[in-house]
């Protein structure tokens, strides 16, 4: 299945995603900081096939993480799904995907599978309801 990568500084979000992805035979890293993602693309060589990242969270920046992502030509092919409270991905011309909190574990198998081109939803993660703030 895919490589993917979770940055988000809400512990409880991020394994939430991990869980019902690996469910469905996804890697996923996480990582809670900006520094840390990046650090994590350059170490790996970029084995990304897709970035699922909050952009909403206070003492997080994942809205300059994505226009880096985007401003850089060794990601820039990595297909970006934005978690977010309240802003939708039609505002963003640079993310490819997005998912308003809280989502269902359906919501996010059917986005990822849009995304990286696989069948990934499944009746077992509809069950799941993100409470992320």
């Amino acid at each position: 299945m895919a490589n993917i990568l979770v940055v988000d500084s809400a512990k409880f979000t991020s394994e939430f995603v991990a869980k019902i992805l690996t469910k469905y035979g996804h890697r996923v890293s996480i990582s809670a900081t900006v520094n840390s993602a990046v650090q994590w693309l350059e170490r790996t060589g970029n084995v990304a096939n897709l970035i699922i990242v909050d952009v909403g969270v206070r003492t997080f920046q994942g809205l300059e993480f994505v226009q880096l992502l985007k401003a850089r030509r060794e990601f820039q092919e990595i297909p970006v799904l934005v978690q977010t409270k309240g802003v939708n991905c039609d505002f963003f011309s640079f993310c490819d995907g997005s998912l308003r909190k809280p989502y269902s574990g359906k919501d996010l198998l059917d986005q990822v599978g849009l995304l990286i081109g696989t069948e990934t939803s499944g009746s077992g993660g509809s069950n799941f309801e993100s409470k992320a703030s």
